[in-house]
């Protein structure tokens, strides 16, 4: 994820089962056990990143049935509970799959 500044962000996530979220090599937030993916079901707040590059790892782990993740990069205190528009997206980031 490519920020234009250093900021704190939140980052709700949805997953189906378990994750674990890294960004930049550090473990930021996790969930253990089997749910459904709805969006933000864990709000994993106060997430630094740097001016420029920043990697991000989120790892799911299936126990039963299918497998999901829902996520997005919200301004720090705007995630309201689970619900699609539950929160407030983060302007300027940008992604690429391989940093260059």
């Amino acid at each position: 994820v490519w920020s234009p500044v250093a900021q704190t962000v939140d980052i709700p996530v949805g997953s189906d089962d378990s994750f674990k979220i890294f960004v930049n090599g550090v473990e930021r937030g996790s969930f253990e056990g089997i749910r459904g993916a709805w969006y933000g079901s864990t709000n994993v707040a106060s997430v630094p990143l740097v001016a420029g590059f920043n990697s991000v790892l989120i790892k799911i782990v299936q126990v039963d049935g299918g497998w999901g993740l829902v996520t997005q990069f919200a301004q720090p205190g705007s995630w309201a509970g689970e619900g699609w528009g539950n929160s407030t997206p983060v302007p300027g980031l940008g992604y690429v799959l391989n940093k260059p």
